[in-house]
């Protein structure tokens, strides 16, 4: 029996990062940091974040958390899909996430 999983892509914004005075290395070291506590995997050659089943709701929640800690403003856009590749949330960017 398969597991169902749901795929994060994220892009985040590297000239905001710059502009703030912090190393994009940094930020995305503590941005893989904060979803791996969460329970996340990653796969490098892929680009996606892999969690169990990932709602709207429960993206609300780790969105809140990013913008508590301050991550939330190097996002520039994010993507929740299931496996078979139903898009389930989109942050477009134009949002500001503070």
């Amino acid at each position: 029996m398969s597991q169902k999983r749901s795929r994060v892509k994220m892009n985040v914004d590297i000239a905001k990062m710059r502009k703030a005075g912090k190393d994009p290395r940094e930020v995305q070291k503590r941005l893989l940091d904060f979803f791996r506590k969460r329970g996340f995997s990653y796969e490098v050659h892929i680009g996606y974040l892999y969690h169990g089943q990932m709602t709207q709701e429960g993206w609300q929640q780790i969105l809140t958390e990013l913008k508590e800690c301050g991550l939330a403003q190097f996002i520039h856009d994010v993507f929740v899909y299931d496996m078979p590749g139903k898009i389930l949330v989109v942050e477009d960017g134009k949002q500001e996430y503070r």
